[in-house]
């Protein structure tokens, strides 16, 4: 394919590409940076009969300003990202590494997201990929008149949408579900075993799933 060619046939989409994901990235990552004006509070007095209690004094917003201001890296060190000041108190506090990733590290939203994904990449998409090459290569050597039947079977899992799976999975595990009782009849010296209460359990039924 002549250049000149090849450069008009992939100008449209990389056009596209610039305005509708390059340029909106950098326009939010500029935002961050900065925030509203925090909003004027002041003290409010509201009076009413003797009878009713008299006055009492409220803090109310008064004055939402207009504006910006300029707060750096502040959005990403706060306590819903990387929280900073979280981790060097936790860490001042810790009894050892591991009650300060179990209790200091992992009690934070960002970081407890990060395990997950990392859960999922590193360990249940491999062994997803394992899966299917097994279940693949068994197929292809399944004797002819039941080959279609176990195909037809294998691919019956994605029909199930995950906010379906995940709904029956959240009832299986809740009080009354199979899952629930079934545990509880295993964990027989426990009155009331819950999945969702047991976080080793609940990430090792995420992982299953």
């Amino acid at each position: 394919m002549p250049h000149r060619t090849f450069f008009f046939f992939m100008l449209p989409s990389s056009l596209a590409m610039l305005l509708f994901i390059f340029v909106p990235i950098f326009s939010v990552l500029y935002q961050s940076f900065w925030q509203p004006l925090p909003p004027v509070m002041g003290a409010v007095e509201t009076c009413l009969s003797a009878l009713l209690g008299g006055c009492s004094i409220e803090y109310q917003v008064v004055e939402i300003p207009d504006g910006v201001e300029f707060v750096g890296f502040e959005l990403y060190t706060g306590r819903a990202l990387l929280a900073t000041e979280e981790l060097r108190a936790a860490w001042a506090d810790r009894l050892g590494i591991f009650s300060f990733i179990r209790d200091g590290v992992f009690n934070l939203p960002f970081y407890k997201a990060l395990a997950f994904t990392l859960f999922y990449t590193l360990i249940t998409t491999p062994f997803v990929i394992g899966l299917g090459l097994i279940v693949a290569l068994v197929l292809d050597n399944i004797w002819r008149p039941l080959k279609g039947p176990a195909i037809f079977a294998s691919l019956l899992p994605f029909i199930i949408t995950p906010l379906i799976g995940s709904l029956v999975l959240f009832w299986m595990t809740g009080q009354g579900g199979l899952l629930y009782d079934f545990f509880n009849w295993i964990v027989f010296w426990r009155d009331d075993f819950s999945l969702r209460a047991s976080v080793p359990m609940t990430w090792t039924v995420i992982a299953v799933y």
